[in-house]
């Protein structure tokens, strides 16, 4: 069979232009086999296997995980104003502007893992070396009207009051539930391992006493993606709002 130039190959399997196939063999991101393109150009066997090496998404894999609760607690960021506390390298900074929050604050205890492109981007608004109990963080402003917790170390029943402040106890918090510091069980934490039913166990009890402090909060949800050494986690939706307390406490 007659060779044809890569680029045509790409073209016609893939309907992709010349000069995007050009930048895609340039960043190392097309195989032709098992092999990596040495060049658009060069002529192959128009029946070989072509693969093309995808970007993830997101700056991290919590942007993935979010992704998902966004979707499956129905919460729309699109215009907001979002305090995502626990960034880290960014995941859920990423996928918040991509989801098309007008503004994030990220923020962390760590120093220097933001990831470089979110670190430079106008709509993203660093807090390195800041817990969520720091004072210049009750001054925000515009102040915000989601909040994103990714948090270690700190349970839920103390971060959630916290940053319902931070917020004017106004908005909706989408929160990654974290078993292992949420469980009273002190072999579990020092082990390191919950079973799954025990993991759901924990996050129930989670959002029960957060609901018996006046919060509207969702049953947990599975996170898509498992946590540190294969741990299980959820995502709870807690809305805040006078109105919400009031029904709260009509029930």
């Amino acid at each position: 069979m007659k060779k044809v130039a890569l680029w045509k190959v790409l073209q016609e399997r893939h309907h992709i232009p010349r000069d995007q196939s050009e930048r895609l063999v340039l960043a190392g991101k097309v195989r032709v086999g098992n092999a990596r393109a040495r060049g658009v150009g060069v002529p192959i066997d128009p029946a070989t296997p072509i693969s093309i090496v995808e970007e993830p998404r997101y700056v991290s894999r919590g942007g993935e995980k979010l992704t998902h609760a966004l979707t499956d607690l129905n919460v729309d960021v699109r215009g907001k104003v979002v305090l995502d506390a626990g960034a880290a390298a960014g995941g859920f900074t990423d996928c918040l502007l991509q989801h098309g929050a007008k503004l994030v604050y990220a923020v962390d205890t760590g120093f220097g893992q933001l990831a470089g492109k979110l670190r430079t981007d106008s709509r993203v608004v660093v807090y390195e070396r800041t817990n969520i109990g720091d004072p210049r963080l009750i001054a925000l402003s515009p102040q915000p009207a989601v909040a994103t917790l990714d948090l270690s170390y700190l349970s839920l029943r103390v971060a959630v009051p916290i940053v319902s402040e931070l917020m004017a106890e106004r908005g909706k918090i989408v929160a990654l539930v974290k078993p292992l510091f949420e469980t009273e069980d002190h072999a579990s934490r020092r082990t390191g391992k919950l079973s799954r039913h025990e993991a759901r166990s924990t996050a129930e009890a989670l959002a029960s006493d957060l609901r018996s402090l006046s919060y509207r909060v969702s049953r947990p949800i599975d996170s898509p993606i498992a946590g540190g050494k294969g741990t299980v986690e959820f995502f709870i939706l807690i809305e805040l709002g006078a109105e919400i307390a009031a029904l709260i406490f009509a029930n």
